[in-house]
């Protein structure tokens, strides 16, 4: 291919955008994403997940396991309709945790 080619130039985009992606969903994945549901499509366990990555943009975002491996079936931006969860479940989450850190102390 040459440098200046047509199709070398898409590909370079599409990994770019690829790899962008991957950077954005793992963002969310590692700053304490919140669980919201299970469901089984097709024999196969999912996993929901809400998260936020540095930026404060906010995801939902779908992952299965296979082989011992965490894969990204979807990602997506949350909705109007779908904040209000992620509040009240981090609103939850942080309860909880409370009341367990209450649970431990002596």
């Amino acid at each position: 291919l040459k440098i200046g080619s047509t199709k070398l130039l898409a590909y370079c985009r599409i990994s770019l955008v690829c790899i962008w992606i991957a950077y954005t969903i793992g963002e969310a994945l590692t700053n304490e994403p919140i669980p919201i549901y299970e469901q089984e499509v097709a024999g196969e366990e999912r996993f929901v997940y809400y998260g936020e990555t540095d930026a404060g943009r906010l995801l939902a975002i779908i992952v299965t396991e296979r082989s011992d491996r965490l894969r990204v079936v979807t990602a997506y931006d949350l909705d109007a309709g779908q904040r209000p969860r992620l509040f009240c479940e981090a609103v939850r989450s942080r309860v909880n945790g409370e009341e367990n850190d209450r649970d431990t102390e002596v």
